[in-house]
């Protein structure tokens, strides 16, 4: 047997012998790839500490004491790809631009034995699955690492299922509505703008008070979305985060704007309408629907009742009527732009569209009395309706 062995040796034939089976774990041998030679297995947790919410790893590794490793934590979506069925979305938690938390923690292996708090939250974290990756990246290593280790990227992973779907579900209710609020918060302020914009003079003092207020509320959401997390897998929270913070910035340009003496109100009023229109395309993508703000709807439906109240005594003369026609029909559409933001508006300014046609109708077909009192009997109901929806007394 030993001669064998000697002559195949010789022949260069023990490589072909052994093969893989002759290869240990962290020797260095080519033959493996490098996620088999080199062993870094590990645990991945979550725990709350200090009013965090801490991701840590905990693992061993034979690599060289040396070796620099980073650690991400990603979120796993399963998605359907047209070829190969269902299949594992690896999401980082952290994208590489987030300013408050770095995407990845680098360490050394050292003595073999590791455990490093990769990333902490305040907000805790959605009930999903999370994945944690401990990565060899050849540009990290010094030479002599290199040369033993080699020049090939690899990975090792872990797995952590957080909560279940009921949870999961219930977070995404609570977030929204939080949303929900800060939108609206948003909406109150740009309200109260345009209010200052109608004037025809402002008072210097209170026109700074209310500067500065609107100013460190639109800092303590900016904060606040801040820790929010900017994930693809939760799709309402990443279109918070991402439109809360430009109409927040939207805002602050608008109020610079006014305030400036030698604004452009042509230019304001634009960005005024852009507001609304970015605030409108914003809680639609969310996918929330918040009441009708108040100020917004009762000036709306004002202009509209005063409109059309020359009618009720006058309906009897051409004039009134043509008159209450077209105005009528303008304060209407005033109405309706509430429909772009606020869609559970629409069956209220339906109802008062629909009826108001119908006070038409019967006019000019010179209807009985009694069907006139009825039809302005339900026209008022319609407006009864929209005060209470929109909350006006």
């Amino acid at each position: 047997m030993a001669r064998i062995l000697a002559i195949l040796l010789l022949a260069g034939g023990l490589p072909q012998v052994c093969g893989a089976a002759c290869e240990a774990p962290g020797s260095g041998s080519r033959k493996l790839s490098p996620a088999d030679r080199w062993k870094i297995p590990f645990k991945l947790t979550l725990n709350e500490r200090e009013g965090k919410w801490i991701f840590s790893i905990q693992g061993t590794t034979d690599l060289p004491a040396r070796t620099v490793l980073r650690a991400q934590v990603y979120v796993v979506n399963v998605v359907n790809d047209p070829s190969r069925g269902s299949v594992e979305d690896e999401e980082p938690l952290v994208r590489g631009d987030d300013d408050q938390h770095s995407s990845f923690r680098k360490f050394t292996a050292g003595i073999g034995w590791f455990h490093e708090e990769v990333v902490a939250f305040r907000r805790r974290p959605y009930s999903l699955k999370y994945r944690a990756r401990v990565h060899y990246l050849p540009e990290d290593q010094p030479d002599a690492v290199t040369l033993k280790v080699g020049d090939e990227e690899f990975s090792h992973r872990a797995d952590l299922q957080v909560g279940g779907e009921s949870d999961y579900e219930a977070e995404l209710k609570e977030r929204v509505l939080d949303a929900t609020l800060d939108l609206l918060l948003l909406e109150k302020l740009a309200g109260e703008l345009k209010d200052w914009i109608a004037r025809p003079a402002r008072d210097p003092r209170a026109w700074t008070g209310w500067k500065e207020g609107a100013a460190a509320s639109i800092a303590a959401l900016q904060a606040k979305n801040l820790e929010r997390y900017d994930i693809w897998t939760v799709w309402s929270e990443y279109q918070t985060r991402m439109r809360l913070r430009g109409l927040c910035g939207f805002l602050d340009r608008i109020i610079s704007e006014v305030n400036d003496g030698d604004g452009d109100p042509d230019r304001t009023r634009k960005w005024m309408a852009g507001f609304e229109e970015s605030y409108g395309d914003a809680i639609t993508v969310i996918g929330i629907d918040p009441p009708v703000d108040a100020r917004s709807g009762g000036a709306a439906l004002a202009a509209y009742e005063s409109a059309v109240a020359p009618l009720r005594q006058g309906y009897g003369r051409r004039e009134v009527r043509r008159k209450v026609r077209a105005e009528g029909v303008a304060a209407l559409f005033d109405l309706l732009q509430l429909l772009r933001t606020r869609k559970r508006a629409y069956v209220y300014v339906n109802t008062i569209s629909l009826r108001f046609s119908r006070l038409f109708e019967l006019l000019d077909e010179s209807a009985a009395p009694d069907r006139l009192t009825a039809a302005f009997q339900e026209h008022d109901a319609s407006l009864r309706e929209f005060r209470k929806f929109v909350g006006l007394p």
